[in-house]
């Protein structure tokens, strides 16, 4: 966790190496968690995505991403789901990118849709609030683009 939050952790010379231990460490998030307190290792790594260096790691960070997000984990999404602005954020800087495979693009505007029509308004209103308006743009677009064939 700490070479994921070293200062230098996102410079041109690292961050190749650093989308890598990053992408090893939701792995163990998500299927060795009985090893290790495991919701401080998912605030760390939740802090650096999204991976945007290293394509094909990208990929299969951002799918534990959704994966976890879809399975509500309680780790991921936090007590009363604070780290929820923080993963909508990630999801609108990546969907409709090459950061995400095209199927897990359609799974997070699946999430997404399911969060309009599930929070409560003022949640809902609340959650947005917290989102850069350029990231809320990006959300917007894509949920306003069809489906690919």
């Amino acid at each position: 966790s700490s070479l994921i939050q070293a200062p230098n952790a996102r410079d041109p010379d690292s961050e190749p190496a650093t989308d890598n231990a990053v992408s090893a460490v939701g792995k163990v998030c998500e299927f060795c968690r009985a090893a290790f307190p495991v919701e401080q290792a998912l605030a760390g790594w939740l802090a650096y995505l999204p991976v945007k260096e290293d394509k094909e790691e990208a990929l299969i960070v951002h799918e534990h991403l959704v994966r976890m997000t879809e399975q509500n984990d309680t780790a991921l999404l936090g007590a009363n789901h604070e780290n929820l602005p923080k993963i909508v954020s990630v999801f609108a800087q990546i969907v409709g990118t090459d950061l995400v495979a095209e199927d897990v693009g359609t799974r997070i505007k699946a999430l997404i849709m399911n969060l309009q029509t599930s929070m409560p308004p003022e949640q809902l209103q609340s959650l947005w609030s917290q989102i850069p308006p350029e990231q809320q743009q990006s959300l917007q677009a894509c949920m306003a683009a069809p489906a690919s064939a």
